[in-house]
């Protein structure tokens, strides 16, 4: 509670001290800054936002009275000024490292879905099964199959079974049941009854 009346007293103070401070900015060569609007401050320099852009000047280049008025609220200045930046900082590193993590994950994905591609084509190449492959690549392997059965009326889940197209533990010939998932394999495995 009291870090929250602190900051509204902050803000306050600093809102009262932009409120109190000139508008039109008069150099000690005479030129004067209409509409004017401090936008940074440091030691010994101010940046100005004014009619004719934003620009750096230096205290000592202002009128006497103005650089008294702008001096009397330069520290709260420079304390709202170092407050705000070290939020910013952090804002933006948070910013960044959730960048940086977006990035890192699709480059994993971008090189998972190369080595599935990799892996996929070379099971086509040597005429066995992988995870990822499609209905018409299976196809394209083992040709049409014996039986193919739907587990759902949507036909999301599917079995094709090949006869005597897998082996047992001992190598002797069973039947083979590849199981799909929105037409892409998920699985097989031997079955002995069908």
């Amino acid at each position: 509670m009291k870090r929250l009346l602190f900051l509204v007293a902050l803000a306050t103070a600093v809102t009262g001290a932009a409120a109190d401070l000139p508008t039109a900015i008069t150099l000690s060569n005479g030129f004067v800054m209409k509409d004017c609007t401090i936008v940074r401050w440091d030691t010994d320099t101010i940046l100005v936002k004014y009619v004719g852009g934003t620009v750096p000047v230096r205290l000592d280049n202002i009128d006497p009275e103005q650089r008294a008025v702008i001096i009397a609220h330069q520290a709260a200045a420079l304390k709202h000024q170092r407050e705000t930046d070290k939020k910013e900082t952090r804002t933006l590193a948070k910013e960044a490292h959730t960048e940086e993590v977006h990035e890192r994950r699709a480059a994993e994905r971008q090189a998972e879905a190369v080595h599935k591609a990799a892996a996929i084509q070379e099971g086509l190449e040597q005429h066995h099964l992988v995870v990822g492959m499609t209905m018409e690549q299976v196809h394209m392997i083992f040709g049409t199959p014996s039986r193919a059965t739907s587990y759902t009326s949507t036909h999301l889940e599917d079995a094709w079974i090949y006869d005597g197209r897998g082996k047992d533990a001992r190598g002797v010939p069973c039947n083979l049941q590849v199981r799909f998932k929105n037409g892409v394999v998920t699985g097989w495995g031997n079955i002995f009854h069908q």
